[in-house]
């Protein structure tokens, strides 16, 4: 159990939820495939969710000149250096094994994934299966995690942190912000037209959230902005005339005006392929529980 001292936030906890997946397989050939395939699944997840990462390899010196195709493959797949230690002899049950590192704002890093080729756990553990010719074989495993849940939020707020001190917003991913859109009307004269538009969105499958609060525009604008929304969308006077809004896009740093469908079509665009769910939360922010701290 860590001591008080030595967690540290999301990086490192007493308790943490990690997926763990074992793959038997029949020989080397299976084996490097499912190894590949494994590789190349997690850097797509991590490369969607925007987090910059860095790759080592430890490789048993008897592995290491029949493997380096496969590793170089992988390589290429990511167009990464990648820092590999060979190693003299088995010291484990892998002849292979690589990590996904991440590292901080402050410099420290963390293991995200990671996929190990076990050699030696099948027969240890007497795991065999009949192949095509009747006969008792041995597998070769792949022992695989995508990573912590946990350590993947504290990677999303870290790189929100790296780019508040290059001087950039941070934001998250669109397709994971917890709200895509927040709807603001300049004075509660525009409210009941805000919230239609709010009301489209949500319908058109844009979380969209309507800040209905009666507290000044600017404050109103400061406080989406600190909850890093991609997207905030005012509506004043000309706004309700003309049926627009008026975008504030966080990452570019531009204003631009769109109707809700050119909208809800623009981040459908961004997020394509992508996992989905509705609002979490009611709509209105008036309507939503907040959390503060205690005197």
């Amino acid at each position: 159990l860590e001591q008080r001292g030595e967690c540290v936030g999301l990086r490192r906890l007493r308790a943490f939820t990690m997926p763990d997946i074992h793959c038997l397989t029949m020989d080397m050939k299976q084996a490097l495939e499912e190894y590949k395939m494994l590789f190349k699944l997690f850097a797509e997840v991590l490369e969607d969710l925007e987090v910059d990462f860095v790759v080592a390899f430890r490789v048993v010196e008897e592995y290491y000149h029949k493997l380096k195709p496969e590793i170089l493959e992988m390589l290429n797949i990511i167009n990464k250096p990648a820092l590999i230690e060979i190693l003299p002899e088995m010291k484990h049950y892998w002849a292979m094994k690589h990590e996904f590192q991440f590292v901080d704002s402050v410099g420290g890093h963390a293991q995200l994934s990671t996929v190990q080729l076990d050699v030696e756990d099948s027969e240890r553990y007497g795991i065999t299966f009949v192949d095509k010719d009747g006969k008792e074989k041995g597998t070769l495993i792949i022992h695989s995690s995508i990573g912590s849940i946990e350590r993947y939020i504290y990677c999303l707020l870290e790189e929100g942190a790296k780019k508040a001190k290059s001087g950039v917003k941070p934001m998250l991913p669109v397709w994971i912000s917890p709200v895509q859109v927040r709807v603001i009307p300049v004075s509660m004269k525009q409210l009941k037209h805000a919230e239609k538009q709010a009301e489209k969105l949500n319908n058109l499958g844009v979380r969209t959230e309507l800040d209905d609060r009666d507290l000044r525009l600017s404050r109103k604008i400061a406080d989406a902005e600190k909850m890093w929304i991609p997207y905030i969308a005012v509506i004043g006077r000309e706004e309700v005339r003309n049926g627009t809004l008026m975008v504030r896009i966080r990452k570019t740093g531009e204003k631009r005006r769109f109707k809700a469908e050119e909208l809800a079509l623009l981040i459908k665009e961004e997020t394509r392929g992508k996992p989905w769910r509705p609002l979490p939360m009611p709509m209105k922010l008036t309507e939503q529980p907040h959390f503060t701290r205690p005197a």
